[in-house]
């Protein structure tokens, strides 16, 4: 079971805990998909590239967080040599007891106390992961608001996004994007 989470919000998750992946950004330039070329007269913008240390002796390279999405999740895709199941982080956070139901029956299994319900975490479950991470509630009021999924893109970032993100995984998972003000 793969769980995907919407590029924009996945982005931001990113700049709070950026795992293994290193790229050129600050708390207060995030996500930084663009930098600019200073060492030209027209300053032009270019993707900020993105390492991601699996092994120290076979690091990725990305042409930068919207082609790392692209590439993780689109490898999971890809597979075609053994069943997976990708789950859309958004609809576990909301529609949990459902979700949980069919992934249990697709796996040939049932959802052990269905009648009581899935419990939830109130508390952040991550462990490591205190700072900048949400409980349920905090979850729920990130992901449940749309106005949120942009937080420290530039216009230039959103632009590149929308025509970067790869649109068949976008039309597969019903992500949009979002509308430029």
């Amino acid at each position: 079971v793969v769980v995907i989470k919407d590029p924009y919000h996945w982005m931001g998750s990113m700049c709070r805990h950026p795992y293994a992946a290193s790229w050129q950004h600050s708390k207060n330039m995030c996500p930084n998909l663009l930098i600019r070329n200073r060492r030209r007269e027209k300053k032009k913008l270019l993707t900020n590239k993105v390492t991601v240390e699996y092994r120290k002796t076979n690091p990725g390279h990305y042409e930068s967080l919207v082609g790392l999405w692209n590439d993780w999740y689109g490898d999971y895709l890809a597979i075609e040599d053994f069943p997976r199941l990708i789950v859309r982080f958004e609809d576990l956070l909301f529609h949990l007891d459902e979700v949980m139901t069919q992934i249990c029956n697709c796996g040939g299994g049932t959802l052990v106390n269905n009648e009581g319900g899935i419990k939830m975490q109130e508390k952040n479950a991550k462990a490591g992961h205190n700072n900048g991470s949400n409980g349920l509630l905090g979850a729920m009021l990130r992901y449940g608001h749309g106005e949120q999924r942009t937080d420290g893109f530039t216009e230039e970032e959103k632009t590149y996004a929308k025509k970067t993100l790869r649109k068949d995984m976008m039309d597969l998972f019903g992500y949009s994007h979002p509308t430029n003000d």
